[in-house]
């Protein structure tokens, strides 16, 4: 059995990640473990939700912000897992550490993998591209990493 670890947050349900996942799927039995940077929601691609905000200038507080963040990540988390399964493959996951690095860092020191999955928003929006995350993980990771790049 080939087991993947996913790397990914906004792109979660990108349909990139999910037919690179299905082909795996098909190809040989797979398990994954998908981890989710605990993103910080200032970071996030388009609009914040307004309903965090708590104060008259309209800024959210630390605290909803970061509740907010998990809770979106943790949704889109579960519809993956939730994919994978149904698809018929082993699969677990957790929201990481709010560093990337560090996430990779932890899932690969709890875990034994036969290849890395990132899955990132494009050059321009991608704050992980931007840190070279992609190297980074190879770094740490004795075997392939792949990177895919999703633009929804």
């Amino acid at each position: 059995m080939t087991r993947y670890l996913v790397v990914a947050n906004q792109t979660l349900a990108a349909e990139r990640l999910t037919r690179e996942i299905d082909a795996r799927i098909e190809k040989e039995p797979s398990s994954f473990f998908v981890v989710a940077p605990a993103t910080a929601l200032k970071d996030y691609r388009g609009a914040r939700d307004p309903s965090l905000d708590d104060d008259p200038t309209g800024t959210p507080s630390d605290v909803q912000a970061a509740r907010e963040a998990k809770r979106q990540a943790q949704q889109r988390l579960t519809r993956l897992l939730d994919h994978i399964r149904a698809a018929g493959a082993a699969a677990d996951g957790v929201i990481g550490d709010s560093d990337p690095e560090a996430a990779v860092r932890s899932a690969l020191a709890d875990g034994d993998y036969d290849e890395v999955i990132v899955s990132t928003l494009p050059e321009g929006l991608s704050r992980w591209l931007r840190q070279d995350l992609p190297s980074k993980v190879q770094k740490m990771f004795d075997g392939p990493v792949t990177t895919l790049i999703s633009n929804d």
